[in-house]
């Protein structure tokens, strides 16, 4: 456990310093774009392997194997992230007539057409749970009422669906709709964003972006609803218009809490949405809303006092607090941290100059156990401070303690 997690952190960091002059994302090994994709992944595509079938707007694939009707559905949904194709209307039946004479002209192909087993009379459904509304039986067919597997015959003298076996070897075709993943813009006080297909498993190769716009003087809180990816697959926040904004939180796996939520320091929110080229779950549901900045969190003053949430007892998990200080003008911030204990090295504060999120003007950045070095004493340059407090999911600690005092500049 505790190699996963510095492996996270680890990871966490290197994203960190992507924000230099690389530019590099180190989960995906992509350049990150310097300008927020006006358009993301517009035009219909498929992962590699598959073809295009841009009337349909599906990815079709006819593996080289022959395979018995159960194992050709576990192939198509647990090895390729399809399903055994499901034929609902006269184009998609022709098309795909079409694309099995091009590979396979002589057997009878499998289709994800099935008799359901848990019913005493004839009913069939497609694999992906649609009902079998269109129907191009050969003549005779179906024979057998107790036969409960089919295939699609594709030859132009004969060519409609017949019952056979679940136990032959046949090939058989996968299918997956095609990708296409629009830049979106919510602009207004609250909306729910979610990832695509959701609560069915999203696509692979997505690289999608969420904007999301709050109106003047507000920030934006956006708050987890549901939250499930592979490991390998994740969503990016960043506060303000774009992903070279600062990065709060890279959310990925299913130890993300419903409930968790994220603060902007101003009215505009970026989410990065970036999914690998196999292995796909339902995604996530998020609700955003137009929220006021917590005042309890803003500190204009000459001097004062900021603890972590119940200290001296333990925060909690799962925070993500940003502190401002503005003390008066002609003036610069001295912060002197009096107590500090946090989980080493996951959860911690950021210390920056200014009130906008720029790791570039990292002050300190402290996590761990400071009980024989402190107290530390840290200037800034100016009478503004930016403080964010982190935690993750476990292990929680007493937490911090700290002053602050503004500072006759000098001359």
């Amino acid at each position: 456990m505790m190699f996963l997690k510095f492996l996270f952190f680890s990871l966490c960091l290197t994203f960190v310093s992507a924000f230099d002059e690389k530019k590099e994302d180190p989960f995906s090994g992509k350049r990150i774009p310097d300008f927020f994709p006006s358009t993301g992944n517009n035009t219909p595509h498929c992962p590699p392997e598959w073809t295009l079938e841009s009337k349909i707007n599906s990815c079709l694939m006819m593996p080289k194997f022959y395979y018995s009707w159960d194992d050709a559905a576990n192939y198509c949904e647990n090895v390729t992230g399809g399903e055994l194709i499901s034929i609902y209307n006269q184009m998609e039946y022709d098309t795909v007539r079409s694309y099995g004479i091009s590979y396979s002209p002589s057997y009878p192909l499998w289709i994800g057409l099935y008799n359901r087993k848990d019913v005493s009379f004839n009913s069939y459904k497609w694999m992906d749970g649609g009902y079998f509304n269109f129907s191009q039986w050969l003549p005779g067919e179906p024979m057998d009422p107790k036969v409960n597997c089919f295939a699609f015959k594709t030859l132009d003298s004969e060519n409609g669906y017949k019952g056979m076996s679940c136990k032959y070897q046949q090939p058989f075709i996968c299918r997956q709709h095609s990708i296409a993943c629009p830049s979106e813009v919510y602009n207004g006080t609250s909306g729910i964003i979610s990832s695509s297909n959701y609560p069915d498993n999203y696509d692979n190769q997505l690289d999608c972006f969420y904007h999301i716009i709050v109106p003047q003087g507000y920030i934006v809180n956006l708050t987890i609803l549901d939250f499930e990816t592979e490991t390998l697959d994740y969503l990016n926040i960043y506060d303000g218009p774009n992903n070279n904004s600062f990065l709060i939180f890279n959310l990925k796996g299913y130890s993300v809490q419903a409930g968790t939520s994220f603060e902007s320091t101003q009215n505009e929110m970026t989410l990065w949405f970036h999914s690998d080229y196999s292995v796909a779950y339902r995604g996530w549901k998020l609700n955003f809303t137009a929220s006021t900045p917590n005042p309890a969190n803003w500190y204009n003053a000459s001097s004062g006092t900021i603890t972590s949430p119940n200290y001296p007892d333990n925060y909690t998990s799962n925070l993500y607090i940003n502190y401002k200080i503005v003390t008066p003008p002609n003036t610069y911030v001295k912060i002197n941290v009096t107590d500090f204990i946090t989980e080493s090295p996951y959860d911690y504060l950021r210390i920056m100059e200014g009130l906008e999120l720029n790791i570039n003007n990292t002050i300190a950045f402290l996590y761990g156990n400071y009980t024989g070095t402190v107290p530390m004493t840290y200037h800034a340059r100016s009478n503004m401070v930016l403080m964010v407090f982190y935690t993750d999911h476990s292990v929680v600690r007493k937490g911090f303690s700290l002053d602050f005092q503004g500072m006759p500049l000098a001359g």
